[in-house]
């Protein structure tokens, strides 16, 4: 065999060996050792210790110290999944969970980025619950991590709820909070909102819903309960029925209560409604506003979804 087909081999063969201890590190479930690496695929120390340099210096993995002065190692591959859907592009980050959604591929990849990169940065649950919102409901209804903040956890009247995987729902009741290494479910919001925050939530005139239903000027502040989205890939688990109990015990204390959810062909909040006995109040067909990018209609054409307002605790 001639040196040019041995070199040819040896290519061919550290590019298996490259490829296996890729394949490794992102099947592990935590940083490996070089040591167990070797031991996995039949490699002598010396031989994986110069793969991962390589693979180090590409910036594929990355170098982290063990117990005892040992080196470990963990893969920086990200596996993103894409998804069109609805006229829009849904996209999901397997390394963390986080998601988000979009009209177009570019502007999807630029969105999981921005989110992706809050979470590096700190904002880890304020980001996921961001996503959540931008994918469930809408990316014109998702408030930003500092409008968290500042409408959710910092009012005491406002309250915002999240599932967090492996311990259930918690409430984030300090703008730190939005940065806890959480893995966030699903979330939802309630409060109590005066007359102005009531109606700048609406998608339809105050005045023409104060005229439709039992609500009247003294009930202001009003209980509400605002938001609620799961996890796309978490739904039907029980996650919606766990933040509705935790925010409803709340509200219960303050009637009478109003919600407004849209009438899509996911209906797994109207069920919610009905299985707190709410009181349908009206309904307002095609109610979105005119450049809502609805998840459901597509992101191209108008919302066609319907409003339903439910209440509970009306004399």
């Amino acid at each position: 065999m001639s040196s040019r087909h041995r070199h040819v081999g040896d290519v061919g063969s550290a590019d298996r060996l490259r490829e296996a201890v890729q394949g490794m590190l992102a099947r592990a479930s935590g940083p490996v050792s070089t040591e167990e690496i070797s031991a996995m695929l039949a490699a002598t120390s010396e031989t994986i210790d110069a793969v991962l340099s390589e693979l180090e210096a590409d910036g594929d993995v990355t170098r982290l110290p063990g117990k005892d002065g040992d080196i470990q190692w963990r893969t920086e591959t990200t596996t993103v999944r894409l998804t069109h859907e609805a006229n829009s592009y849904h996209i999901q980050d397997d390394v963390t969970g986080v998601v988000t959604r979009a009209a177009t591929r570019p502007e999807s990849l630029r969105r999981l980025a921005e989110r992706l990169e809050q979470y590096e940065s700190g904002r880890t649950a304020g980001a996921q619950i961001v996503g959540i919102s931008e994918t469930e409901l809408s990316p014109d209804y998702a408030p930003t991590v500092a409008e968290l903040a500042t409408r959710y956890v910092e009012p005491d009247d406002r309250h915002l709820y999240v599932y967090v995987e492996g311990e259930g729902v918690r409430e984030l009741t300090d703008p730190t909070h939005l940065n806890r290494e959480y893995t966030v479910l699903g979330f939802s919001v309630t409060g109590l909102f005066d007359r102005a925050s009531f109606a700048d939530a609406l998608p339809v005139s105050l005045d023409e819903l104060l005229a439709r239903t039992p609500i009247r000027e003294e009930h202001f502040p009003l209980g509400m309960y605002k938001l609620i989205a799961v996890h796309p890939e978490h739904q039907g688990q029980g996650i919606g029925a766990a933040l509705a109990t935790h925010a409803m015990a709340y509200l219960a204390e303050h009637p009478p209560v109003v919600s407004m959810m849209w009438k899509r062909e996911n209906d797994g909040n109207l069920k919610l409604a009905d299985d707190y006995g709410a009181e349908v109040l009206t309904e307002f067909e095609e109610t979105s506003p005119s450049k809502w990018q609805c998840p459901e209609c597509g992101f191209d054409t108008a919302c066609t979804c319907s409003s339903v307002f439910f209440g509970w605790g009306f004399e």
